[in-house]
């Protein structure tokens, strides 16, 4: 084994490990969620490169106040309107998603613990903006952060 295979060996299995304590974290806030897998990383900066620039293109956003309170309503009244996708698989943006890749989960899982999944991807925290987009993008829900309020956006899923 070549030195360049063992740094990519050594490479995958800390991909592994954090992609198991992250697993490991949620599951132990969230015991009903399923976790899928993760996404490549790779491919996760790819989507990443291409969701903002999606929802610039997206005109039907609803400014929304910053505090957490509204960002829960608004994702909560969503549940009835994706029921039809429930088992669909979705990419859900967390803190680590450029070491571990992206979570997949079905959409329904989602709507399980939305205190608890929204601190756990940092947007509780004022760490990031809550992304939960299918691989091809045509279905989404972001909650994007500016300085004075928040916007929620959704797409697809009508």
């Amino acid at each position: 084994m070549t030195i360049e295979d063992r740094k990519e060996k050594i490479k995958e299995l800390q991909i592994k490990n954090r992609r198991k304590k992250l697993e490991n974290d949620i599951k132990s806030k969230i015991n009903e969620i399923t976790i899928e897998g993760f996404m490549g990383i790779e491919d996760t900066i790819k989507i990443s490169r291409n969701i903002y620039k999606k929802i610039d293109l997206i005109s039907n956003k609803t400014p929304i106040p910053k505090q957490l309170k509204y960002s829960k309503q608004y994702l909560l009244s969503l549940e009835n309107q994706f029921k039809a996708l429930n088992d669909k698989t979705m990419l859900l943006f967390h803190q680590q998603d450029r070491e571990t890749g992206l979570l997949k989960i079905p959409l329904h899982d989602f709507f399980i613990d939305i205190d608890t999944l929204l601190d756990v991807v940092g947007f509780a925290k004022d760490y990031r903006d809550l992304l939960f987009v299918d691989e091809g993008l045509s279905l989404g829900i972001c909650i994007e952060r500016f300085e004075y309020e928040n916007s929620f956006i959704v797409w697809g899923g009508n």
